[in-house]
């Protein structure tokens, strides 16, 4: 459990994984908007997963144009246990400020036996081989296991040992199915700190969860909580399947709770480009925020309720975490319908310029309710409407 500030490195991976999505495609100009973008929001000891080189030539470009655009954050490419996608990576990243690579390591029972057909220790004297040879081009050599989360606690103390005196830098455990609970992972990176005698020859040791049962960023956490020091994540939450952690809620998360979360980083995020980077990943992406998404959801900063729309008159901190504006939102925060009360109708009425003192607000209120009551959204143009209307029965009964 982390007593002092650390540092919580993070590894955006909205280019790679983001774009394993179903049917995502980001064209060369967009990764370079997107990269830029995130760039601007980590701190500069973070990364960039910028892609697979070994893919196309088209991802090989993307990369090398994003290292002359991304000069702050390292730059990171996977590859898998192949010269290669090694000799690929090399080339993709050989001009950039900052680089490294990540290997991929498949540590499961399932994944040895059916993707490589191999025993334990074939796989450790695998890896050993691939590591050496990446550490001709690359100073930063980390490793990801691939469905770590259902490996061995033994064969990952042994392998991760092995590995460490090789060399790596890094170390990852992959919730790869995203069928983890904050319980047995975070329990996972506590043995490995107190089990693993040269772990802390790592610089980092970190995380990378999926999202299959809405627990990715609690997952995360609990990582973080239990030793980890850096996570992998994707802005809106993109990723194969249900997706990956959130970077925008990770970095909420840290600074809401930075008594919990002691993020020495947490300071240099720039928290209020969060909103505009989701907006930009969201067009690109093709794939819409749902509404009530956490952060960056349309709803996530707009009340409808009139107990909540009167609290939120009185104090905003009656219902509102954080001011919106430190991500970036500067839109309305009330919307009506139904489940308005009367002074959230007041409010608007003078926002509108209309004088609550010139109506019968008795006679608006139900006018209005009967409106809502065969009309889902309701508009300004709606609200002056009722108002026309409730002055016309006044001026009929008088």
């Amino acid at each position: 459990m982390i007593k002092k500030k650390i540092k919580i490195y993070l590894e955006d991976t909205t280019l790679r994984d983001g774009e394993q999505s179903p049917s995502v495609n980001f064209f060369f100009q967009e990764k370079l908007e997107i990269a830029q973008m995130i760039s601007e929001i980590l701190s500069e000891d973070d990364a960039l997963d910028t892609g697979f080189p070994a893919t196309s030539q088209d991802d090989i470009k993307a990369v090398q144009s994003i290292s002359k655009i991304v000069t702050k954050n390292y730059l990171m490419v996977i590859s898998r246990m192949k010269k290669f996608d090694i000799d690929t990576a090399y080339e993709a990243l050989k001009n950039a400020k900052k680089k490294k690579i990540g290997l991929i390591i498949p540590t499961s029972p399932a994944h040895r036996k059916f993707k490589l057909n191999v025993e334990p220790e074939e796989l450790i004297e695998m890896a050993v081989k691939h590591i050496k040879y990446a550490q001709k081009y690359f100073d930063e050599v980390e490793v990801g296991y691939e469905d770590g989360s259902r490996t061995e606690m033994e064969f990952i103390l042994r392998l991760s040992e092995k590995l460490i005196d090789t060399g790596v830098c890094s170390i990852t455990i992959a919730d790869t199915l995203g069928c983890a609970t904050p319980w047995d992972f975070g329990d996972f990176f506590t043995q490995m700190r107190n089990r693993i005698p040269n772990i802390d020859k790592l610089s980092f040791l970190g995380a990378h969860c999926h999202n299959d049962m809405g627990l990715a960023l609690a997952n995360s956490l609990a990582a973080v909580r239990s030793g980890a020091n850096k996570v992998g994540c994707a802005f809106n939450g993109l990723g194969e399947r249900a997706g990956n952690t959130s970077t925008e809620e990770l970095l909420m998360a840290f600074y809401l709770k930075p008594d919990l979360m002691k993020n020495a980083n947490r300071d240099k995020y720039g928290y209020n480009k969060i909103l505009k980077c989701s907006k930009l990943v969201e067009k690109y992406s093709g794939i819409q925020v749902q509404k009530n998404k956490a952060i960056v959801g349309d709803n996530c900063y707009i009340h409808e309720s009139g107990i909540h729309q009167d609290g939120i008159l009185k104090s905003k901190d009656t219902y509102q975490l954080f001011d919106p504006a430190i991500v970036g939102y500067d839109g309305e925060i009330f919307v009506f319908g139904k489940h308005s009360g009367r002074n959230g109708l007041l409010y608007k009425l003078k926002k509108l310029g209309i004088d609550p003192q010139n109506i019968d607000i008795d006679c608006f209120y139900k006018e209005f309710k009967a409106y809502c009551d065969t009309n889902k959204k309701i508009t300004d143009n709606d609200i002056l409407n009722l108002v026309k209307k409730t002055n016309a029965l006044n001026e009929n009964v008088g």
